[in-house]
């Protein structure tokens, strides 16, 4: 499919949709974004394969964001079965107007609604670490999914700040803390998580709690420079009262 075919779907798709989707983009990377946009970004994109694959992209913004094709918690539309169907639909049922409104419904219920609490889904992804700890399975935290926890802690401030602090030294220990390249796209590159922990770490270090909101509003914005967000699809960032205040 072409860019101009996949752009006048989705633009006709849009109609279907609540006002809270918008098309942004322009090429390969137009994409119907969900909005306002907050703490994750979420939108469905086209992979231009022989058969054509949409994507329900999702990313979390507390730190840098590395290149995914679904994000950290998106879901692509040749394994995606909808809820009260029996099995995925092909592609030929999904690259359509009412297709894409369906999945955009559809993936919202099940994929982007239920993040939209930091708290909710902080204490959501402690409960999933404790269960692969007792499963002997801690090892798959590592790289990006590491990075989201720990950012989600210092977000929430959900623990002691020299807890935090030696969580964070935990994201730096990794040997994949880098292994992963930030997004990416001519509009720019994100920087390296291990430099965007650093400057955390030393913020908490100096107790500075300003600097630490600073850096992390910082990368949200230079993440949705890089998508292409306009300003005017972006909610101010309001970060919860802190769990921990020692």
């Amino acid at each position: 499919m072409s860019a101009r075919d996949w752009r006048s779907l989705i633009t006709e798709a849009a109609t279907l949709l609540d006002d809270t989707w918008h098309i942004i983009g322009t090429g390969r990377r137009t994409y119907l974004l969900r909005t306002p946009v907050e703490w994750w970004v979420q939108f469905l994109s086209y992979e231009n394969t022989a058969v054509g694959r949409l994507i329900g992209y999702q990313a979390f913004l507390g730190c840098p964001v590395s290149i995914s094709q679904t994000g950290d918690r998106g879901v692509s539309g040749d394994s995606y079965i909808m809820p009260g169907e029996p099995r995925r639909r092909l592609a030929r049922d999904l690259l359509t107007p009412t297709g894409i409104a369906d999945f955009a419904r559809a993936v919202t219920d099940t994929h982007y609604h239920p993040v939209t609490d930091l708290h909710a889904e902080l204490h959501r992804s402690e409960e999933t670490l404790e269960f692969r700890r007792s499963k002997g399975q801690e090892w798959i935290y590592e790289g990006s999914l590491r990075q989201r926890l720990v950012a989600l802690r210092v977000v929430c401030a959900s623990r002691t700040r020299a807890e935090l602090i030696d969580d964070v030294q935990w994201v730096l220990d990794d040997p994949a803390c880098d292994s992963h390249p930030t997004l990416s796209s001519p509009k720019g590159t994100a920087r390296a998580a291990s430099a965007f922990f650093t400057d955390v770490r030393d913020a908490l270090i100096n107790d500075d709690r300003a600097q630490v909101e600073h850096l992390i509003t910082t990368a949200r914005a230079e993440t949705l420079t890089i998508i292409g967000v306009p300003d005017h699809h972006i909610a101010p960032l309001v970060f919860p009262p802190p769990l921990v205040t020692t």
